[in-house]
């Protein structure tokens, strides 16, 4: 895996584009734990994504790229809003709260209509 290939070169950085892409959902979320037990030790990941759940879970800060002159940067809990993603995805998008064994978690509901 390349991750580990980074991680063993010392690089204190990761750059990944669309990490969990083409992976089902337990292999996303292995990465996806990989990657957030790697960040908890201080390793800065910067990665791009099109699953706003991936950056839900992972994010401290994003960037929308609404259009070429609407770029958003904040931290990703207030970024990450129902009415930016609904704007982006031009979907209907909610986020659910819920605690997960005592840690909070945000996911995405969508509507297609």
């Amino acid at each position: 895996m390349l991750i580990a290939r980074a991680v063993a070169s010392g690089s204190r950085v990761l750059v990944l584009d669309e990490p969990a892409a083409a992976l089902d959902l337990r292999n996303q979320g292995q990465v996806l734990n990989l990657l957030r037990e790697l960040a908890g030790q201080g390793l800065a990941i910067l990665m791009t994504t099109h699953h706003p759940d991936h950056a839900l879970y992972l994010a401290d800060r994003g960037v929308l790229m609404m259009g070429p002159d609407d770029v958003r940067i904040g931290p990703a809990d207030t970024l990450l809003t129902d009415r930016a993603l609904s704007e982006l995805y031009q979907v209907r998008v909610r986020t659910i709260s819920y605690d997960d064994d005592g840690v909070p978690r945000r996911v995405l509901a969508t509507s297609f209509r």
